[in-house]
């Protein structure tokens, strides 16, 4: 299949370019006795990611050399530099019963900056540069309230902050409250990291985080 059998006609698509295969993903989802999750990449088959209220999105694993094969059929019309997301490192921290910090914002940002400068140094502009600070990855319940708390701290850096809190575990206090149960925090989770000074907000229920990020933008900044 070549990527122009994909596209609806004036369609987009979106490709997020990483490694096919993901180790720690697969033993991860093979602890859990999830075989079908484990390797997923493995195949060049659509595998398909759900989106919420029935719908799905179908997903490939491709190889460099297939992705590579697949663009034949295009012709560059125009190029331009794409933006770049940085993340904390949080797959050591991750892989620790009991993550621990002991100067928490102070860390992640120090963090950022330094992958920010190697990012600048590799030829990345800085001014398509977002900066993750990771919550929910290798972070107790609390260091995930404390960077909601204060996230004007990351400001500093002076690049868009993008927040992925959206029905993450830390949300559901100690209830055993299901992911498609979180909505209400959620949202609030949302409006916090608007308030705190996030620019872009990862979500699972688009229509209701749109709503509330109107409000937030309205009151802190100044938008219709």
């Amino acid at each position: 299949m070549q990527f122009h059998d994909l596209l609806n006609e004036e369609g987009h698509l979106a490709i997020v370019v990483f490694g096919k295969y993901c180790w720690w993903e697969t033993c991860y989802y093979l602890m859990k006795g999830d075989v079908h999750r484990a390797f997923r990449r493995w195949s060049d088959k659509k595998s398909l990611a759900s989106l919420g209220e029935g719908v799905d999105q179908p997903v490939y694993y491709y190889s460099v050399g297939r992705f590579v094969r697949m663009w034949r059929s295009f012709r560059l019309k125009k190029k331009g530099a794409i933006g770049l997301f940085v993340p904390p490192s949080y797959l050591e921290r991750a892989m620790q019963r009991n993550p621990r910090y002991r100067h928490l914002l102070p860390e992640i940002a120090a963090f950022l900056r330094a992958q920010m400068e190697k990012a600048i140094r590799a030829g990345v502009r800085e001014d398509k540069i977002v900066i993750d600070p990771g919550i929910g990855f290798g972070k107790r319940r609390r260091d995930n309230l404390a960077i909601l708390k204060d996230l004007k701290v990351l400001t500093s850096l002076g690049r868009p902050i993008l927040i992925g809190a959206s029905r993450k575990s830390f949300l559901k206090e100690t209830t055993a409250l299901p992911p498609a149960e979180r909505l209400e925090a959620s949202l609030a989770a949302e409006a916090l990291a608007i308030a705190g000074g996030a620019d872009i907000i990862r979500v699972h229920d688009v229509r209701e985080a749109v709503r509330v990020a109107s409000l937030c933008d309205a009151v802190f900044r100044h938008t219709r």
